[in-house]
């Protein structure tokens, strides 16, 4: 990259800083598309329930002088936002890595890296989704369906189209699978496959795991909604009784805070569409 963490703290006040750190971690900023060797990074921000925040960064290194940051963004502050701070500390631990843990002081120069194949190519815009549909056969199981889509200018997915597991083992994957996609494939592909829907059911603590790295993504939806899922806090949970429609009861979880969707693997997990939260 053309800036460091030390021309970030100039650029960004500490305060502003912490709040990117925040959107960070929250899993809210997309893998940036980095072009002209670093000078021009842009990037979608999550908000939930809203349409993502776009920001367009360039960044110019003067033979004399600070690297100046020129960003401009979708949301009401338009330039050098949280969200232009949050897609520049993404971009810099995508090659660097950066810690993530604390409020945003002191930036460590030296941690492990991400590897650089999971920045997607400046003039790739297609993107591997990972579709989470409640399972009615088990009741409180869950499916995914893996679907391939074009990221939009304006934010969101166009028209998608199944990706089976399958094809991974095809020939030379597509530009658009990044590392991590490779690795989630090849797992869905060893699961079973539903005879009709071509779903793959989640289970166990093998389950756990392949959720949580789907989460990693920022590519995880629920169902065939927009609703972006990022990982929630954890949220304690009970097990309690509920009445179907004959009057029959039935064993269920019940999280606090409470949320529409719980299903249960290894552990069990909640998704809350309104926040946009999947946790245990």
């Amino acid at each position: 990259m053309l800036y460091s963490s030390e021309d970030l703290r100039v650029a960004f006040s500490s305060s502003l800083l912490n709040e990117a750190r925040r959107l960070l971690d929250s899993g809210e900023v997309m893998s940036p598309d980095v072009s002209r060797n670093g000078e021009v990074i842009t990037s979608l921000v999550n908000q939930s329930g809203k349409r993502a925040y776009r920001a367009y960064v360039r960044v110019e290194d003067p033979v004399e002088g600070p690297v100046a940051i020129r960003g401009e963004c979708s949301c009401s502050r338009h330039g050098n936002c949280e969200h232009v701070a949050a897609v520049l500390l993404r971009a810099l631990e995508n090659e660097q890595g950066l810690a993530g843990d604390g409020p945003v002081q002191s930036l460590p120069e030296t941690v492990k890296a991400r590897s650089t194949s999971e920045v997607y190519p400046a003039d790739v815009q297609q993107r591997l989704l990972y579709q989470l549909f409640p399972d009615s056969e088990d009741g409180c199981g869950i499916m995914v369906e893996v679907a391939s889509a074009r990221l939009l200018k304006s934010g969101g997915f166009g028209s998608r189209r199944p990706y089976q597991p399958g094809w991974l083992a095809r020939g030379v994957p597509p530009r658009f699978l990044l590392r991590i996609d490779r690795e989630l494939l090849a797992e869905l592909d060893a699961l079973a496959a539903d005879s009709f829907m071509h779903m793959r059911r989640l289970r166990g603590s093998a389950g756990d795991d392949l959720l949580a790295t789907m989460l990693e993504t920022g590519r995880c939806l629920l169902g065939n909604t927009e609703s972006t899922l990022r990982r929630g806090r954890d949220r304690h949970c009970t097990l309690g009784w509920g009445i179907d429609a004959t009057g029959d009861q039935y064993p269920e979880f019940r999280p606090e805070p409470a949320a529409p969707i719980v299903f249960l693997l290894a552990s069990p997990w909640y998704i809350d569409p309104v926040s946009g939260e999947c946790g245990k």
